[in-house]
Formats: C-alpha cells, structure tokens, sequence
C-alpha cells in the first residue's frame, strides 16, 4: 500500500489508514457539494475566479498568486513539471507523493536527508549544512512532516527559505496537514521574502473531504502562471470549487479549525498514552495521526478485524514494523486500542 485509504477489495469497518479530521463534517460543506450536482450542465469555472478572490481575501494574497488543483497531488505533479529540477531533495521518511512527482520528470535525480531515529524523526538544523553541500534545484518538503507528524520549527524553516533562495532552489511546501496540527506556522504570505517558495494546501484532511479532491497552491503570480501552464484545463471541478468555498466560508465565520484541534489534542494523548501502556514505541506528533513501532506484525492482523492501518515498511527510512494510524474519534480510538491489545496479549 503506497497510499492511505486503499478499502477497496477488503472489508474493512475503521479505517485508520487516511488521516482526517474526526470532527463532524460541516453540513454546509456536504450541502454545497449536493447543490453543485444542480449545475453539472455548465463547465465550471476555467479561471476560478469566486475561488480565488475568496481564498485571497482569507488569506491576505492577490488572486494571482492563487490557483486550485485536483487535490494536492495534481498540484505537486505541475509544479515538479514547471519546476524540471534536475536535481531535488526530500527528507526521509516523507510523503510519497513527491517521489512519485519527480520520478515522473525522468531525469531527475533525488537526494536524501535521513531523519534521526534516535531523535524522534525531528529535523535539526544539520539539515542547513546538508543543503549547503548537496546542490538541488528544488526542495520538498511538508510542514509537518508525513509519516513522523513533526512540525519544522518557525525559525529553521525560515532559514531552510533563505538556504535555498540564496542557492536558486526552489522550495515546495506541502502544509496539508498544518491546519490539523498543534502550532506550526504557516509561510504561505512571505512570498516577498522569498519568491522561491511554492505553498501546497488542500482541504482534504482539515475538512475529511478526500474524494472531493479540492486543492490549491500560493506562490508569486509569475510562478502560478508557469504551473498553470503545466495543468488540464478544468482542473477544479463543480463539486471542488462548491466544497472549496464552503470549506473557507467555515474557517472564516465559525470556531471549526480550533474546535478540531482542540479535539485532535486530546485523542492524540489517549491513543499515545494507551499505545505506550502496552510497551509500544510512540513518537510524539504535533498533527492527526501517530508513528509507532511495534515488533509484533499488525496491519495483516488488523485487517482480519475489519481494522486498516498504514504498514510504513515502504517509507524510504522504515522498517517493517513501523504503523502511521489516523486520530479519529473517541468510540474508534477505543476500539483500535482494543484490537491491539488483544493482539498483544495485553488485557483492557
């Protein structure tokens, strides 16, 4: 399993494998996708325009320094096209999908930076003088990272920016996951500072939308300009761009992103606290979902109890053994918990 969310074919009742928000989805977010199928005669917008001027004014941007994707991950695929590094950095462990970008340009050789177990897969600034030696024209790299849940600090990552601006490298910065996390800060407005920067956000994760596939990516408008150029046309369908503006609409008149994190905060405890009651290795996470190690094999077993898990054996840096399971609600977190211990041996 490359990816989270892979039901298909399996039976399965919890699936911790996809990190979303356990909150209640909104109804008006579900109301504005059901509204759109009225209107599936009519192309959706080509420019997007209501999207971006909504999302500029949320954000403090102009609308050209704006453009909306297919999720995420269509966003991440036309950047590395506009991009074309011939070189690139990743951290490992890291999401996949940006090793699946790059290997898609063909002549792009990838470099890694190993995160240090013994430190909780924390980045320290020897990354600074790794980047410093290694000469990559694009860097990519979440905030917090996937699979470990760490945030960058504010002031490493400003310095990362400045490294790679200083060295014409652009920085691709995946912060999917920020909106979910405890802290964290994001650089989506220092684009003066540092024309270098590419900001990749989506509300898959904050808002538990996945199948809706609403993304979007800030930058200078020179930049947004070069990676539209790299995209379909259409890119953001009708049932997106409803989702999309209800989704701001809810951050931007109502308590839901706070209310949510105060939640993830508190599931994310008694799922650390339980699973390290039982002897498992748990690292610390600032976001919705949790690393652990455990020497007994899990996720085969899960999935005979109708419970899916993310096997990390295939991160770049992991070994069988590591798990990455999502923060979900109270009722299901008991029930993982529950399924673990029994497997362990362990009595609840």
């Amino acid at each position: 399993m490359i990816h989270g969310g892979d039901i298909y074919g399996r039976k399965v009742r919890y699936d911790f494998s996809v990190s979303v928000n356990p909150s209640p989805r909104p109804e008006a977010v579900r109301d504005a996708m059901v509204a759109a199928a009225e209107r599936v005669e009519a192309y959706p917008d080509i420019m997007q325009r209501e999207f971006r001027e909504k999302l500029a004014q949320f954000e403090r941007l102009e609308p050209d320094e704006i453009w909306g994707g297919n999720g995420a991950s269509e966003l991440l695929m036309g950047i590395a096209y506009w991009l074309r590094p011939k070189r690139a950095a990743l951290l490992a462990p890291c999401f996949y999908g940006y090793r699946h970008v790059l290997s898609a340009l063909g002549d792009c050789q990838i470099v890694e930076f190993p995160l240090d177990l013994t430190r909780g897969f924390v980045l320290s600034e020897e990354f600074l003088d790794w980047l410093a030696v290694v000469d990559v024209d694009a860097l990519f790299i979440a905030n917090p990272n996937n699979p470990t849940g760490r945030l960058v600090a504010p002031g490493l990552m400003a310095q990362i920016l400045a490294r790679c601006r200083d060295a014409g490298a652009a920085v691709v910065l995946d912060e999917s996951f920020l909106r979910t996390s405890s802290g964290g800060r994001s650089e989506r407005r220092r684009l003066a500072e540092f024309p270098n920067l590419y900001v990749v956000d989506a509300f898959t994760k904050l808002f538990a939308i996945p199948g809706a596939r609403a993304g979007y990516v800030v930058s200078t408008a020179e930049n947004i300009a070069g990676v539209r150029s790299r995209l379909p046309e259409w890119n953001m369908s009708s049932f997106a761009t409803s989702a999309a503006l209800a989704c701001l609409e809810t951050m931007a008149t109502t308590d839901f992103v706070a209310e949510s994190v105060h939640t993830i905060e508190r599931e994310r405890r008694y799922l650390t606290d339980a699973l390290r009651s039982m002897g498992l290795r748990v690292f610390d996470s600032d976001t919705n979902f949790l690393l652990f190690y455990s020497e007994t094999p899990l996720a085969r077993a899960l999935l005979t109890k109708g419970i899916l898990i993310r096997d990390c054996r295939n991160f770049a840096g992991l070994t069988a053994g590591f798990y990455r399971i999502a923060v979900r609600a109270r009722a299901e977190n008991e029930i993982l918990v529950a399924a673990i211990a029994e497997l362990l041996g362990e009595v609840r």
